[in-house]
């Protein structure tokens, strides 16, 4: 945050990235995938500005067990746009050999270093989005700010 009076402080942080967190409370085999849409907005001169849409993380993984899986989207570089929030879409989609429930998250990391180190999984980080669910297909929206 600026020291400066009257500057707006970057809502998103200058590296960020989006991760896929998944447990299948079943112990069967079980797909889940997950996508992201971002589209990043910022003020600019009192009126807000939208970016284009923006697929952040596209990810699929396969459980075999009860264990917790991740997948880490790229990181999205934010300092020449200096966006300051996000209207993000969360598309899950829970897929189980026979029946079962999945809890799974879509997380949002800030890197304080440009990309080169993140924090440890479940360090403390709140999800953007939880769904515990059974099969099918489910979208949600969320604000990042």
């Amino acid at each position: 945050m600026s020291g400066v009076r009257g500057e707006r402080p970057t809502g998103l942080p200058r590296t960020y990235r989006w991760v896929l967190r998944g447990v299948s409370q079943s112990g069967q085999t079980s797909s889940h995938s997950a996508t992201v849409t971002a589209r990043r907005w910022r003020f600019v001169d009192g009126v807000k500005e939208y970016d284009s849409e923006q697929t952040e993380l596209n990810e699929t993984f396969v459980h075999y067990d009860n264990n917790v899986h991740y997948k880490y989207g790229s990181a999205v570089d934010n300092s020449s746009g200096k966006w300051e929030g996000a209207d993000v879409t969360c598309t899950i989609t829970i897929n189980f050999q026979n029946s079962g429930t999945a809890t799974m998250a879509i997380l949002f990391q800030a890197s304080p270093d440009g990309g080169v180190t993140w924090a440890t999984d479940d360090d403390n980080q709140r999800p953007v989005i939880e769904l515990r669910a059974s099969d099918g297909t489910y979208t949600m929206n969320a604000q990042i700010q």
